[in-house]
């Protein structure tokens, strides 16, 4: 497997769930953040756990954003750390730096990298 940085996306598709009025696939404008995913969901259904999520956070191609109600005992970092797979393309240092291999310098060359250079891709046989 290599890994390649892509071209600018112009758009970005995401997936919208959880309480939100109006779940679904929608496509945005790349450089987009969770608040205007919300927004193209409908907005909060009164259920929602409106602090649970990061509205300022940018989004990228494929992201899945899921709105946890008021009665979740789990939140969403806790429920994503747990058997989950790490997006190069959209992680933090910290989370870089709990993959094998990856360290803290590391991890900011990777992020470096990708801002720099746009996201990764994976090449098919």
């Amino acid at each position: 497997m290599i890994l390649l940085p892509t071209r600018r996306v112009e758009n970005v598709t995401i997936y919208v769930g959880g309480e939100v009025n109006n779940p679904g696939i929608y496509s945005l404008e790349a450089g987009s953040r969770v608040n205007d995913a919300i927004q193209a969901a409908g907005g909060f259904t009164l259920q929602a756990d409106v602090e649970a999520l990061n509205m300022a956070a940018k989004l990228d191609d494929e992201n899945r954003i899921t709105v946890p109600d008021k009665n979740n005992s789990v939140s969403p970092t806790s429920e994503s750390k747990h058997n989950s797979l790490i997006n190069i393309n959209s992680a933090n240092v910290d989370d870089l730096d709990k993959l094998p291999g990856v360290g803290k310098v590391k991890a900011e060359m990777i992020i470096e990298f990708r801002i720099k250079n746009g996201p990764f891709f994976q090449l098919k046989n």
